[in-house]
């Protein structure tokens, strides 16, 4: 092999070692770091303790008001999930899949982190996947958080969302910090203390 080639595998090997650092120690995903100071963006979305079986709302008061909807922080329905009221104080957003053996293990870290911090509010987004396939993996699960659903992705896009599981820290109402990656408690809790004038990184 000459030396041209043995740099290009050279760089390939570093290419998958960050990458497996990426997903098991946590990093900004790449456009949802732009959000790190700014304010929550507002959703509304069914959730998977509920019956309903609808879109997510992303609109904005100013969308709203020119297609003549409802905006997301005007959704009040039983069985909804609304960000302006259920994300407040200290909060913690994740996105995830149930596909995903490493997702479906965050979530399982992050509901027994919701449950020893309850004045810390949580939720996990399924995004991309329709309210019986996720209502169906529910019922496998002892999950006390609550799980809005994300069915056309509406949500995840609104957040930039660039891989499973990504996890948002928020503050009254405002983004100090983004992860992508499998995190654990401790980074959760680390996570909480980031103030959005840093950089936003929990490891």
């Amino acid at each position: 092999m000459n030396t041209f080639w043995k740099v290009v595998v050279a760089l390939l090997a570093i290419g998958v070692v960050v990458s497996l650092f990426t997903l098991f120690n946590g990093s900004r995903p790449v456009g949802s770091e732009n959000l790190i100071g700014k304010p929550l963006p507002d959703f509304a979305a069914p959730l998977a303790s509920g019956t309903q079986e609808a879109d997510a709302n992303v609109f904005t008061p100013e969308q709203a008001k020119a297609v003549k909807s409802t905006a997301a922080c005007d959704v009040d329905l039983p069985g909804a999930f609304n960000s302006c009221r259920d994300l407040t104080g200290e909060a913690i957003l994740s996105f995830w899949n149930t596909t995903k053996s490493e997702c479906v293990s965050d979530i399982a870290t992050l509901n027994a982190f919701a449950a020893a911090h309850p004045d810390v509010n949580t939720a996990a987004v399924a995004f991309d996947e329709s309210e019986s396939q996720v209502r169906k993996f529910m019922r496998s699960k002892d999950w006390k958080l609550p799980v809005p659903i994300d069915r056309d992705g509406a949500v995840a896009a609104l957040y930039s969302v660039a891989g499973c599981p990504s996890t948002y820290f928020v503050r009254d109402g405002e983004i100090t910090g983004v992860k992508l990656g499998v995190l654990s408690a401790a980074q959760l809790e680390k996570g909480l203390k980031t103030d959005s004038g840093a950089t936003g990184s929990t490891n």
